[in-house]
């Protein structure tokens, strides 16, 4: 798995935790296990810029599309996907988390 880390004087704000999924049965092979922004830092484009980079690190390794699961009462979390082209799959949602996935190419 790889890890991307956001800085702000040495001090970690925010981080993005990616790899191959270990889940039986998934849309795709990889997972993107969690993102974290420290609240403070919302809203600034640190999480998106985490996963721009992260998506450029799979373009390079020709993965066209990774998922991720958020909690169903998230709707921060939510709308950050979705703003950001993630598709909802119903068909993988689990106890309380929607599935959704992203298309790289």
């Amino acid at each position: 798995s790889d890890f991307l880390v956001a800085r702000d004087n040495e001090q970690v704000v925010a981080f993005c935790h990616f790899g191959p999924t270990y889940r039986e049965i998934a849309p795709t092979e990889i997972e993107l296990y969690r993102i974290y922004v420290r609240p403070n830092y919302w809203r600034i484009g640190i999480g998106g810029r985490l996963l721009e980079m992260m998506e450029a690190r799979l373009i390079a390794q020709n993965i066209d599309q990774y998922f991720c699961y958020v909690h169903s009462d998230n709707a921060i979390g939510k709308n950050f996907y979705l703003r950001r082209h993630f598709e909802h799959l119903p068909e993988y949602d689990r106890d309380n988390e929607y599935c959704l996935i992203k298309h790289l190419l």
